[in-house]
């Protein structure tokens, strides 16, 4: 391997760190909350909770209108301009579209759940709904002003917020359901009041440095802004039917407590797959326009090998590893009533691996600007997931979601090699992937032989067990990582 290229993967393992870093503190309080959560509220409540929130994040990936990534793409422009104006106009326009869309979004949100038949959704979970619509304005408010931090680029100061808005709303959260609120509305007020503190804050600190008047209002950039970012917000909201719309159809056909079991599995998957996937999602893009950019074609085939081949010997193990111990890590955390949620953990965390593959596979897509394919192909693979749903749910209960699950991210996933490759292919190195895959696959297998008394030491022993044997497998056996662990230790002995 040349210089250049060492040089280009180790610049992906270094951001994909700091990124690990941010994402781990960020998650960690998931992990911290879901015992808790689990405990205290009952399996239909669970699931009822998770229900509601995942239509507030879908219907907030509507209210944004793409706005807060057209923040962050014309700030620059704005900041150049040669008139005083620029910046003036460009807050000023973001922010009044941003809190007129979120407060009209809330609205038409609550006057759309008050209506909805009780045979699609409970009074229960449709009183909820209309409790939590403001959120949607709150939480859209409050995006736009991280938008603005990141377009600034003041990633310190929008990781702390970041960090104290989510650690405040959860323990918030927690307090209110403990000692005033009981139940799903205490969770939920927590959230409000902590971002109901947090948006004049923000509000403040902003008129501080820059008028905020209708008169800068610019209807040029609101249209490029909307323009820009309408094809976004649709592309994530077809992402958020490709992964949510199971949880409407199992509260349809199944009710809430089936829902609970079901999110329980889905949810504990989603954090640990987050802890890993999303690095690599922040990190590839800019890696590889830069590759792209600075290094020519076949570096970039080469980084787009070679990162494929790095990301697939850490993540075998972790998948396949959680796979093996989930049927005790989520009894140990979740307590023994969700048991049956493990059995939804492989089809689902095997389904994110393939959706998080595509952030590589789809460099040709994203070079060539043909990324409204990506959003054509989310598409169809959101149809094809809501179909499956249909027919696989009454007949094979929540494991049928599960599947349904892991065929359409599946599904996505060639749509996007297929179209890519027609534009940009790289070698896909078979047969080294192919020996992480049997090495992970004989690491679950002895990890789950490996069984003693105790909840929380079998836990620990088995991961330990999973550690030893990956690492001692790859060791042996790929002569390329060997020789880059021992040149490693005379650097950490000194």
């Amino acid at each position: 391997m040349q210089k250049s290229e060492i040089s280009i993967i180790r610049k992906l393992f270094n951001q994909s760190a700091h990124y690990f870093t941010g994402t781990f503190f960020g998650i960690i309080v998931h992990f911290i909350t879901f015992p808790i959560f689990t405990r205290i509220f009952s399996i239909a409540d669970y699931g009822i909770l998770g229900l509601v929130t995942v239509t507030l994040s879908t219907i907030l990936a509507v209210s944004k209108l793409g706005l807060n990534n057209g923040a962050i793409r014309f700030y620059a422009d704005c900041r150049s301009e040669k008139n005083a104006d620029g910046l003036p106009q460009y807050y000023s326009t973001f922010l009044i579209t941003t809190i007129t869309a979120s407060a009209v979004v809330s609205i038409l949100f609550v006057l759309s759940v008050i209506n909805i038949p009780e045979a699609i959704l409970t009074k229960k979970i449709t009183n909820l709904l209309a409790f939590t619509s403001v959120i949607i304005f709150l939480k859209g408010t409050y995006f736009i002003f991280q938008s603005f931090n990141r377009a600034e680029q003041k990633t310190k100061t929008y990781n702390i917020i970041e960090l104290i808005t989510g650690y405040c709303s959860i323990g918030l959260s927690i307090f209110f359901v403990f000692y005033f609120v009981k139940g799903l509305y205490g969770f939920y007020t927590g959230q409000i009041v902590v971002f109901s503190a947090a948006v004049p804050f923000f509000f403040y600190s902003l008129l501080r440095r820059w008028k905020i008047r209708i008169k800068y209002f610019s209807k040029r950039l609101f249209f490029e802004s909307i323009k820009f970012g309408l094809p976004l917000m649709a592309f994530e909201l077809m992402n958020h039917v490709l992964t949510y719309a199971d949880r409407y159809l199992i509260q349809y056909y199944l009710g809430s407590e089936r829902l609970g079991i079901y999110s329980v599995g889905y949810n504990i998957s989603q954090y640990l797959s987050n802890l890993f996937f999303v690095p690599v999602s922040l990190v590839i893009l800019p890696v590889l326009m830069n590759t792209w950019t600075n290094k020519g074609v076949e570096d970039t085939k080469i980084f787009l090998s070679d990162s494929l081949k790095y990301f697939l010997l850490v993540i075998f193990p972790v998948v396949f590893g959680f796979i093996a111990v989930s049927g005790d890590l989520i009894p140990f955390l979740a307590s023994e009533k969700y048991h049956e949620s493990y059995q939804i953990v492989p089809p689902v965390i095997i389904g994110m691996t393939f959706f998080t593959l595509t952030y590589i596979f789809n460099a040709g897509l994203t070079i060539f600007k043909k990324t409204g394919r990506i959003l054509i192909f989310s598409g169809i693979s959101a149809v094809i997931n809501i179909v499956l749903n249909l027919l696989l749910i009454p007949k094979y209960d929540i494991s049928g979601a599960a599947y349904a699950t892991l065929i359409s991210y599946l599904i996505f996933f060639m749509l996007i090699v297929f179209s890519s490759f027609k534009y940009l292919s790289f070698k896909v190195p078979v047969f080294t992937i192919s020996k992480y895959l049997v090495f992970a696959l004989l690491m679950s297998a002895i990890v789950k032989t490996a069984t003693i008394d105790g909840n929380l030491l079998n836990l620990l022993v088995k991961i330990v067990v999973g550690v030893v044997v990956y690492s001692f497998l790859i060791l042996l056996f790929d002569k390329e990582i060997r020789k880059k662990c021992f040149a490693l230790i005379p650097k950490l002995s000194s």
